[in-house]
């Protein structure tokens, strides 16, 4: 690698070849100890000893938005970086069940032995939550005109086979073409709720760390669609 960045030399910025190439001679991982490593947190499944099989990617230097993303939540208490990544693979709103894409990312604090994941699926929505355990339910589709049609639940009230017409369409097909549409509404307050108390308490922490509107393609989160600061943003 060194043989081939040497090569650039008089062909780029002498100051950047000099830190990459510091960079390569800083950088000697031992794979042998980052497997003890991971071995002593009980992480045998990321092993690639014995019949261990995969691909490793080690870098370093870490980004530093990362480390500053981290110490962000830590201090507002929220969810804003992992918000990003969770629900980033759609098996909640659409038909498909099993994610085709994981992300994962493990944090281990200082002194610490056992890592945490940080995108711990169970920290997101899950299908029953979305349907079942919803103060308001809507399901449906919209076509390439705007029109809607779908199910409607409010509260225990069904309404099947509701049609909503756009009236500004005038017979033009719609800019974003058309879509389905799955939107789960929980009231703000647990006694205007049909949901058990300990259900409602629950549901309601995630959507304060989570709630907003997730727009998927192909099963895909697309951001920053649907996220609340780019919908203010949007609105003025």
């Amino acid at each position: 690698l060194l043989t081939n960045i040497n090569t650039l030399e008089g062909k780029c910025d002498s100051n950047l070849l000099s830190t990459i190439i510091e960079d390569i001679k800083t950088f000697s991982p031992n794979p042998f100890e980052l497997d003890s490593y991971f071995k002593e947190r009980e992480d045998d499944v990321i092993s690639l000893a014995g019949d261990g099989h995969g691909t490793q990617f080690i870098i370093w230097p870490a980004n530093p938005v990362i480390k500053a993303e981290f110490c962000s939540e830590d201090k507002k208490k929220d969810y804003s970086f992992r918000k990003q990544l969770l629900g980033f693979n759609d098996c909640i709103f659409g038909e498909v069940s099993e994610p085709r894409i994981t992300t994962l990312i493990k944090r281990w604090q200082p002194g610490s032995l056992l890592g945490d994941e940080y995108l711990d699926t169970s920290k997101f929505f899950n299908r029953h939550e979305l349907t079942e355990s919803s103060d308001h339910f809507l399901s449906g589709y919209v076509d390439k005109f705007g029109q809607f049609q779908g199910r409607l639940r409010v509260y225990e009230k069904e309404y099947n086979e509701l049609i909503i017409p756009w009236s500004e369409s005038n017979g033009r097909p719609s800019s974003c073409g058309p879509f389905k549409i799955v939107f789960g509404y929980l009231q703000g307050r647990s006694k205007e709720s049909i949901v058990p108390r300990e259900e409602y308490e629950n549901i309601s922490r995630k959507l304060d760390y989570l709630g907003g509107i997730y727009i998927y393609r192909d099963g895909i989160r697309i951001l920053p669609y649907g996220d609340h600061s780019f919908i203010r943003l949007a609105g003025s």
